[in-house]
């Protein structure tokens, strides 16, 4: 990867908005809790957006699929091994009218 390319860090989107054509992720970053216990979960702050038009997001939703299954595929990742996500772990999508 060149060097001039600007390195993003996210633990996770937080919130997916579709708005005339253009879609902007917001990414989220674990923060932990100062002072809680170890159980405490982190704090989840949302520090950055990733504007891209429609088309370029489904591109990038090809390229991710993709990606999981390789991983799959070299036994990385087993569909349905993972616990399911509860409600509040799952982004929040809104789509606009474009108005």
């Amino acid at each position: 990867m060149p060097d001039s390319v600007e390195m993003l860090f996210a633990d996770n989107v937080t919130q997916v908005q579709v708005t005339g054509g253009i879609v902007r992720l917001l990414l989220g970053t674990n923060k932990p809790r100062l002072g809680d216990d170890d159980n405490t979960p982190p704090e989840v702050v949302n520090d950055q957006c990733l504007i891209m038009p429609i088309e370029g997001f489904l591109r990038t939703l090809q390229i991710f699929q993709q990606a999981v299954d390789s991983l799959e595929k070299r036994g990385v990742l087993k569909r349905g091994a993972q616990d399911p996500q509860s409600q509040e772990d799952i982004p929040q999508v809104s789509i606009g009218n474009g108005d």
